[in-house]
């Protein structure tokens, strides 16, 4: 119940603050986002929060602009995160290397407590030298832990519902 309360406060002052940084915090153990846009809201039945227009949303290991992006919470941690745009990116910093991936794209999902982020449809992934392009209906996986991509076959489809 006091999640909810925080999360309750937290929607409350993102509607008087529009495009101001808000922090999200996944769960006692993570890190902090933090996300700006040009309108949130906060579902409390499905635990999910939607960002919608201009959204930027970052932490110490990556920053995604998109034009939509819903952060799903399961008991009282964030789940997953769903991003669509045109255009959509990220960009992660590597922690073994310290050097950047850059990524574009129609949608992603990014299952939090795995540390793997699945591009899906047409994507260019750029780091150093390397360059990793799909197709419309294709998917490419990046795993946070290892940095390895690696191609996979699209198994959801995803949409942002009108709240």
């Amino acid at each position: 119940m006091i999640w909810l309360l925080k999360y309750l406060i937290l929607v409350s002052f993102f509607i008087v603050s529009v495009f101001i940084s808000q922090t999200i915090v996944a769960s006692e153990t993570s890190e902090k986002i933090s996300v700006k846009s040009d309108l949130v809201r906060f579902s409390k039945d499905e635990g999910v929060f939607s960002f919608e227009g201009n959204v930027k949303l970052t932490n110490s290991n990556y920053s995604i602009n998109a034009n939509n992006i819903l952060v799903f919470f399961n008991n009282e941690k964030m789940d997953k995160i769903l991003a669509t745009g045109n255009p959509l990116t990220i960009d992660i910093t590597s922690a073994k290397k310290n050097d950047i991936l850059h990524c574009e794209g129609e949608s992603i999902h990014f299952k939090v407590n795995e540390n793997v982020i699945y591009f899906i449809g047409a994507s260019k992934l750029e780091k150093d030298d390397d360059s990793y392009s799909t197709s419309p209906g294709s998917c490419i996986a990046y795993d946070l832990k290892t940095e390895k991509v690696t191609s996979c076959e699209p198994r959801w489809h995803y949409y942002f519902p009108n709240h």
